[in-house]
């Protein structure tokens, strides 16, 4: 467990009354985050910001985004909606996690329109549109048209839908999925 001065030493521009530490668990919450007290974050979690209505949190650091349930071990969370699954360690920067258990971080792209991210095993979030990948390779022109894209955005963003069909098989296998989509989503 790290001592206040730890944190002070690691979060220099803070001061120790901005600082508490989580009555269920131990780990340190800057007054920036919010946390509700069912939340289990443990003695090696820090909460820099962001907003935690669930979950149990082990380990890892929190700088912003929401987290409405899973399990994070580690890594950290730069921002981004994560809704469940299991988090391992790694480096999220932004994007939806929707479930699925990660031992590596998952794939995110900046493309020129929209972010893609890789939110469970064979799923793809692209901007707010999360299908599975075998939707993204078969309708994505059909999709980025409708939703205005150029020719050579749509031509992007389909070698990117490749790259996370490939990356996928890598990491899991074939996997057998069914369509998720934003309006069957069950959220919290």
């Amino acid at each position: 467990m790290k001592t206040i001065e730890q944190i002070l030493a690691i979060y220099s521009d803070t001061t120790a009354e901005q600082w508490s530490q989580h009555p269920n668990g131990g780990g340190w919450v800057h007054s920036s985050a919010k946390l509700v007290a069912k939340v289990y974050f443990g003695s090696e979690a820090i909460a820099r910001g962001g907003d935690i209505w669930g979950g149990v949190i082990r380990g890892g650091v929190i700088r912003g985004g929401v987290i409405t349930g899973g399990v994070i071990w580690g890594g950290v969370i730069w921002g981004g909606v994560i809704w469940g699954g299991v988090i391992r360690g790694g480096v999220i920067r932004g994007g939806e996690i929707w479930g699925g258990e990660w031992q590596t971080s998952p794939l995110f792209i900046v493309g020129s329109r929209h972010t893609l991210t890789h939110t469970k095993p064979g799923h793809i979030a692209i901007g707010c549109n999360v299908h599975t990948i075998d939707v993204w390779q078969k309708r994505y022109k059909a999709i980025g048209k409708a939703n205005g894209y150029t020719t050579l955005e749509v031509e992007e963003y389909g070698m990117y839908i490749e790259l996370f069909a490939a990356r996928d098989r890598a990491i899991f296998g074939e996997t057998k999925t069914t369509e998720l989509t934003n309006e069957t989503a069950e959220r919290p």
